[in-house]
């Protein structure tokens, strides 16, 4: 995923923009409200395939809701790896 803007930007636009979608949508984007830089590599490199296939596993959004996502993060600058793994392991988390 290609990115603008640097991480904590990014970070705040997501989940200032999560207000604008409803559902597990607006959940997923507000998880990152405590994803802070990590100082390496990840947070300059996009998300993989892989990592965004997982969040959207993990996350069981709808059609519409993971439409919803993608205009949030996209519109935001993009989700880094760093903010992606940070999902991730939120979600594994939450998972019941």
């Amino acid at each position: 995923m290609a990115l603008w803007g640097d991480h904590l930007r990014r970070t705040f636009r997501i989940v200032d923009l999560s207000k604008d979608v409803e559902g597990k949508a607006k959940e997923v984007c507000d998880l990152l409200n405590d994803c802070f830089p990590a100082g390496n590599a990840r947070d300059a490199a996009g998300a993989t395939p892989d990592q965004m296939a997982f969040v959207l596993t993990l996350a069981k959004l709808s059609e519409e809701e993971t439409q919803d996502f993608f205009d949030v993060i996209t519109c935001a600058g993009g989700l880094s790896s760093q903010q992606a793994h940070h999902l991730i392991n939120r979600l594994k988390r939450k998972a019941p």
